[in-house]
């Protein structure tokens, strides 16, 4: 076989399989619009990255954009590397110390 018939072959399969393609990439689309705020957070994904894959071309894969955000999520939310002469950061227990009370100064009665 020449290799414009292998080219050829492959841009009948491709174009074969396209609907196949969009419909994967539909049906997983769907299932993570299915799910609430919340089960998106715990996956590391926010509404407006679903709103972004679905303006994706039909046939793109959209976990690939996705798991690329949750990806960068995940590195984000553990702060920046650290060099090694940065102090380590407060827990969450230290980091809401409570404030202060004022107190009233009283000035004597005159």
């Amino acid at each position: 076989m020449s290799a414009s018939a292998a080219t050829a072959l492959a841009l009948i399969g491709r174009i074969a399989a396209w609907p196949f393609r969009v419909a994967a990439a539909r049906a997983a689309l769907n299932a993570l619009a299915a799910m609430d705020r919340r089960e998106l957070a715990d996956i590391g994904l926010t509404p407006c990255d679903l709103r972004d894959v679905s303006a994706l071309a039909l046939d793109r894969d959209p976990t690939a954009l996705l798991a690329a955000r949750a990806g960068e999520r995940r590195r984000n939310a553990h702060g920046p590397a650290s060099s090694g002469d940065e102090r380590p950061r407060p827990s969450r227990a230290t980091e809401r110390e409570p404030e202060p009370t004022p107190t009233l100064a009283m000035s004597p009665a005159g």
